[in-house]
């Protein structure tokens, strides 16, 4: 989790655990729609990212990885050179 505190005013983003965590020890409550939102975006690949203002929940951002052209072959010629992936 990261964020910055500014006027009083405490705004963060991070995995749904620790923003949770966050928001309930300012004596705020976390509605279960957070949890399955997370779960939707965790189950199609991508990175849910919880941002919060105070001990309010603003949202879940959708964070995807998407692969560039070409690097599968990339990451093919990775063996000729002795590389392993994992």
């Amino acid at each position: 989790m990261s964020g910055v505190d500014v006027d009083g005013q405490s705004y963060r983003k991070g995995a749904s655990s620790a923003i949770i965590e966050f928001i309930k020890g300012k004596g705020g409550t976390v509605h279960s729609e957070l949890e399955q939102n997370v779960k939707n975006i965790a189950n199609s690949g991508g990175t849910p990212l919880v941002v919060c203002h105070n001990a309010q929940i603003l949202g879940v951002i959708h964070l995807k990885d998407i692969l560039k052209g070409g690097i599968v072959n990339d990451l093919c010629s990775c063996g000729k050179w002795g590389s392993r992936l994992l």
